[in-house]
């Protein structure tokens, strides 16, 4: 039995004019700060606002770095960014005790200390 399976996973599904979901989503928003720059603030503010913008939009959709999204480039930035990045190792002191416990062999066998077996004749299987 055969079966087909699919060799494109990568690439993104379109919906008008080739753009992705993400696309359209990224130039949408940038046209929609655009219009609210311009209907809200004054026209030489508005176009300081709107430059900034339209540029990070253009650049979240079109742009790859590394063959991937310029999003996942931004968010490991932020990431790396807000972590901590030192870490001190600090030695804990532990307390040692001088504690001696005595066994007692109810089995009889007898093992050698490591001084007691420095000799090649009790390390032969013979």
């Amino acid at each position: 039995m055969n079966f087909v399976v699919p060799q494109n996973l990568d690439i993104e599904d379109t919906l008008f004019w080739g753009l992705s979901i993400r696309q359209i989503i990224y130039l949408g928003g940038a046209c929609g700060a655009g219009v609210a720059a311009f209907l809200y603030a004054p026209s030489s503010l508005s176009v300081i606002l709107v430059a900034p913008i339209a540029c990070l939009a253009a650049l979240l959709a079109f742009y790859k770095h590394n063959n991937r999204p310029v999003s996942f480039l931004l968010q490991s930035m932020l990431s790396y960014g807000l972590k901590n990045k030192l870490y001190i190792w600090k030695q804990e002191k532990h307390k040692v005790s001088n504690i001696k416990i005595k066994l007692k062999n109810p089995t009889g066998v007898t093992v050698k200390t490591p001084e007691e077996n420095r000799n090649l004749k009790s390390t032969s299987l013979i």
